[in-house]
Order: C-alpha cells, then sequence, then structure tokens
C-alpha cells in the first residue's frame, strides 16, 4: 500500500499544476543502454511541444523498494528533454540512480503534458548491467594543450567510449587501453563542446555501463596533488536488546570519499580486541571522488551487556584513509525474560581496555556511571579462561547512584612479555557486562635501549675514521631512533616506544652488513694522513648510497607504524596512564 501511495503521490506531485496536452513523444533514449546499478546514465526524451511542455519520469520497480529517487522531472535542452542521473557527481540534475539492483529488469515510464491536449505516456525497458563500472575522469590543461585523462577500475575484457555535446549529438568515440595495474586508462584532447561520456564495458562476468559529465579545464592548471580521505557517517544508536543466539545488524552508514583520488581495495579494521563480537564490512571496496558506498556492521556472540565506543580504522593496504566512530549498547536477556529487561545497563569509559605496558604489575581503571533510575550494584567481576594474564578486579564498595559513578580498578601481574585477550564480565543488579581485553606487555625498554646504543658503536668500531664518516647519516637515523623510544617510554607511549626500537634494531643490522662490505671491498679504501680523506679506488664497491636509502625506507615504515598502530588505534591515552 506504501508503495501505491508513493507512486500516485508522485504523479500528483509532477502532473496535477498543469492541464492537458498535446505533446508528442517520439522515443525514449537511454545512455548507455544498459546502465550499471547506482552507475551514472543520462535519459533524453524526444518529442514535438510547444514551448510550455512539461516532461517527468517516472520507474515503478524503484517506487516499490521504497527509494526516494523514484519519480522526477526532465529538463528541457534545446527540442529534448535531458536527465542526467549519477548517485557519485553533485552536478546530476535529476538527482541519483533509481536502478540500484544489477541485472534487473526495470520500466522507465516518460509522461509528458502541455496546455492543448491529453497526458501522454511511453516507457522504456532497462536492464542494468551485471557488475559496476568505476569511472574517473579529469580534465587538465598542459601549456596551452588541455586533454581529458580517463582511468576505469574493473575487471572487463573492454571498455569503449562515446562523447557527446550538450544535446546529446555524439562527437567522438573510441576504446581505453589497460595498463599493467589492470586498470583502463586514456587521455584525449578537450573540445569545448564536450558535456558527456558515456563509457560501456563487457567481460566474462557480464556487461557495464556508466556515463560521467566532462568539466571544463582550469585557466591555469596549477598542480594538483592527490588527497586520500575517506569519511563515514557516526553510528550512534543506544537501545539494542539482544537475546541468546540472536545478532544485531546495521547498514545505514555511509562512507564517502572526500579526497580528489580513486580509491580500490579500501577496507574496515576490527580492533583484535573486538573481532570475537564485531564483524564489519564494505559495500564496495572501490571509490571514485565524491563516491560512496555502505558499510555494514554484525554484533553477535554476546553473554552479557556490550558496550563499544571506538574508531574504526579505514585502510588502503596499510595506509588509513579515515574512520568510522562506533557508538553502540546493546543490552543482552540471558533467559529473554529477564526481570532486569526495563533496567538501563551501566555506562563504561572506556568500554574495552586495549593498552600497552612495560614488563611490570598494572592497573587500568573503568568508570561505571549508572545510567539507571534506581541505584546499582556491582557484585562480582570475573575474567574469561583465555585472558591468560592474572588479574585483578577492585570493585566499588558501595551502591551506585542514579547518575552517579564508580571506579573500578583492574590490576594486571603479566607472566612475561606478549599480547593477552580475553573478556572481563561484570555482574550487577542491572544485567551483566562484557568488558574486552587486550594488554601487551613489553620488555624492559632502559636495558633495550641500552643494548642497542652498544650494539650500534660495536657496528662501526672496527672501521677507520675515514669509513665512519661514510655512514655518519645511518648513525645518526639510528640514534635519532633511540631518543625517540627514550622519549615515548618517559611519556608512557609504550607501543611507540617499541615500534621506534624495532627500526633502529633492524636499521643497525644493516649498518653492521655495510661496514662488513667497506672493509671486504674488492680494492680497499686507502686512508690519506696528509688530508684526512679516503679514496676508494675505482671499481670498488661503497655502499653507502644503498644503505642511507634502506635506512630512510625504514625511517618512513616506522612513521606509518607509529600512525597506523598508535595514533589511529586509539593509544592517544597512554600518556595518562599512571602505575
Amino acid at each position: 500500500m506504501r508503495s501505491v501511495a508513493l507512486f500516485a503521490a508522485a504523479l500528483c506531485t509532477l502532473l496535477l499544476p498543469l492541464s492537458a496536452s498535446a505533446i508528442q513523444i517520439t522515443g525514449i533514449e537511454m545512455y548507455p543502454d544498459a546502465p550499471s546499478a547506482s552507475s551514472g546514465f543520462i535519459a533524453v526524451v524526444r518529442a514535438t511541444s510547444n514551448a510550455s511542455a512539461r516532461v517527468s519520469w517516472m520507474s515503478p520497480e524503484a517506487c516499490m523498494d521504497l527509494q526516494d529517487s523514484c519519480y522526477g522531472q526532465f529538463q528541457r535542452s534545446g527540442d529534448a528533454f535531458v536527465c542526467y542521473f549519477s548517485s557519485a557527481d553533485q552536478n546530476a540534475t535529476c538527482g541519483p540512480s533509481p536502478f540500484l539492483k544489477s541485472g534487473s529488469l526495470y520500466k522507465f515510464i516518460v509522461y509528458g503534458v502541455d496546455g492543448s491536449g491529453p497526458v501522454v505516456s511511453q516507457q522504456k525497458q532497462v536492464t542494468t548491467g551485471a557488475v559496476p563500472l568505476n569511472v574517473f575522469i579529469q580534465t587538465a590543461t598542459n601549456g596551452t594543450n588541455s586533454s581529458i585523462k580517463i582511468q576505469v577500475f574493473q575487471l572487463m575484457d573492454s571498455v569503449s567510449y562515446k562523447i557527446y555535446d550538450k544535446s546529446m549529438i555524439e562527437k567522438a568515440s573510441g576504446r581505453l587501453t589497460r595498463n599493467e595495474y589492470g586498470t583502463f586508462v586514456g587521455d584525449i584532447p578537450y573540445n569545448e563542446n564536450y558535456r558527456f561520456m558515456v563509457f560501456t564495458g563487457s567481460g566474462s562476468s557480464g556487461t557495464a555501463g556508466a556515463a560521467v559529465t566532462v568539466q571544463e579545464p582550469p585557466a591555469q592548471q596549477q598542480p594538483v596533488e592527490l588527497t586520500y580521505n575517506v569519511e563515514a557517517q557516526e553510528v550512534k544508536v543506544y537501545d539494542i536488546l539482544l537475546t541468546p543466539g540472536t545478532s544485531w545488524k546495521y547498514r545505514n552508514c555511509r562512507v564517502t570519499n572526500r579526497g580528489n583520488a580513486s580509491i580500490q581495495n579500501l577496507t574496515v579494521k576490527v580492533p583484535d580486541v573486538l573481532k570475537r563480537y564485531l564483524k564489519a564490512t564494505l559495500d564496495n571496496s572501490t571509490l571514485t571522488p565524491g563516491a560512496s558506498t555502505m558499510l555494514a556492521l554484525e554484533i553477535s556472540n554476546l553473554q552479557g551487556h556490550l558496550e563499544i565506543s571506538s574508531s574504526l580504522p579505514l585502510l588502503v593496504g596499510d595506509k588509513q584513509v579515515g574512520e568510522a566512530e562506533i557508538n553502540v549498547k546493546i543490552s543482552y536477556l540471558s533467559d529473554g525474560t529477564s526481570s532486569t529487561s526495563s533496567r538501563s545497563q551501566p555506562t563504561l569509559s572506556p568500554s574495552f581496555i586495549d593498552e600497552g605496558y612495560p614488563l611490570q604489575e598494572a592497573t587500568k581503571s573503568i568508570t561505571v556511571m549508572n545510567s539507571d533510575t534506581a541505584v546499582i550494584s556491582i557484585t562480582k567481576a570475573t575474567a574469561s579462561p583465555d585472558l591468560l594474564v592474572p588479574t585483578n578486579v577492585t570493585l566499588p564498595e558501595t551502591a551506585i547512584a542514579p547518575g552517579a559513578s564508580a571506579r573500578v580498578d583492574v590490576k594486571f601481574k603479566p607472566l612475561g612479555v606478549g599480547s593477552y585477550s580475553g573478556t572481563i564480565t561484570l555482574e550487577t543488579d542491572a544485567g551483566n557486562v562484557i568488558v574486552p581485553v587486550k594488554v601487551t606487555f613489553y620488555a624492559n625498554f632502559s636495558e633495550r635501549i641500552a643494548q642497542l646504543a652498544t650494539a650500534l658503536n660495536d657496528s662501526l668500531k672496527s672501521l677507520s675514521e675515514a669509513q665512519k664518516t661514510k655512514l655518519a647519516t645511518a648513525r645518526k637515523s639510528v640514534e635519532d631512533d633511540l631518543n625517540s623510544a627514550a622519549d615515548s617510554y618517559e611519556r608512557g607511549s609504550y607501543v611507540s616506544a617499541d615500534a621506534s626500537l624495532n627500526t633502529a634494531d633492524a636499521k643497525i643490522a644493516m649498518l653492521e652488513e655495510a661496514a662488513k662490505a667497506l672493509k671486504s671491498s674488492t680494492s680497499a679504501p686507502i686512508d690519506n694522513p696528509s688530508d684526512g680523506t679516503t679514496t676508494i679506488p675505482s671499481g670498488s664497491f661503497d655502499p653507502t648510497l644503498i644503505i642511507i636509502i634502506a635506512i630512510v625506507a625504514l625511517g618512513g615504515f616506522g612513521a606509518w607504524y607509529y600512525f597506523k598502530k598508535v595514533r589511529k588505534a586509539g593509544w592517544d591515552g597512554e600518556v595518562e596512564e599512571d602505575f
């Protein structure tokens, strides 16, 4: 009934303001003929009419799917009526594509009306492509020449294109070539009459099609730096209720590429501590600039109340390009009829423990806030069997009043270096609350720093002063890593300190090899006491450049590790940790 009402409302909205019509629709054209689901396309209505004519469209199948974009109005372009649909292009004249299902049949019905005759209609059957087609084009200027640069990301056998002006008169056509990375590319001279590009592809998986607009080139081309920036809507849901064997699924988180670079192989990372409960997947891993996809979440395997307040990194390979903020609160009824079902579960801050510590006893505090209208008591704390680090939990001695907070202290006594994962369940009279736990313990940092400093000196002590000078830059890089590790350790940023020490260790190993190479060159270096220089005879091997390049690369890896594992994974709070 809702679909019928929506259909009728659309017709009334579009046609009632006008009286009947003498317009004649002579044809409906679709560019491409079989657009891919959610991809851009252009619909053109050819008609004989007067200046007051009005043409609108409707897709019953889209309305049956309860879509908002299932009807609309054409814009006039000369003697034709043109609609440009795109879910990714904000300049689309008719909004997003109504065709959201691949390989599906849709009716596209056109209604025409002016002031002198009956309403006329015509329909076209549209079958969507079996696979998506992701297109990225950019108009660029190099000196006095402008060109259209094209990239198509899809596993197809071939991709062809046609270029049209604003009245959909064909101006050019051709085929794209596939580069060594599997991407179809093209570089076409720009023409001011170009308005739309229509792409069609074919392959073993089926056909694909999409249309995009051609933008005018800038008056003066500025160097364009590619930006990778993905934005996700925040997920904030606090009224989830689960019983044994059930799960919660959520699909309303839109993820959008806000950068100017196309993105492939986009993934979402769930923190290890939450993987037993939370799954996160993306509908599409390829996003052109401005394009969107949906992030799907599923929570299951609960044995008690659970609260998740976390940032899920969005990654392309190992590079973080964005994050999704997740704030959900799940109430769990063990038998489905618990007397605590009407009570609000307590709120935890943080909602889970994911920390790093030196190899010594450490304590993490959790603030428990009573969100209920009655007092609550925490009666017991139980660690899961898989949490193999000895744990002691200190509970509040008194009940927590409504709106008040209390502290729960979790003390860990490590058995050795390594990571420990599991859960702690807090039993309350408002229901059990699960606290996911992952703690990592590191070897004594002071000793590691001293050992690596000694190893650095030992790696170079057999070299002459002139030979040491050749490796001075590399040595300074190691010393910087050791200083960074010491500084991070003093600030309580243990993951960062560990990353710096691992990088320093790898660089020292390279220095040792460089020192051996310098000493065992085919022709040994000759010291010149008169001027303090060292001569490397012609043909001998000088490894300095290779070593410096490798160490710079390791420095880049260290920076990546810090930002990916420390800054982006929730370790900022380590500085405030008190032992």
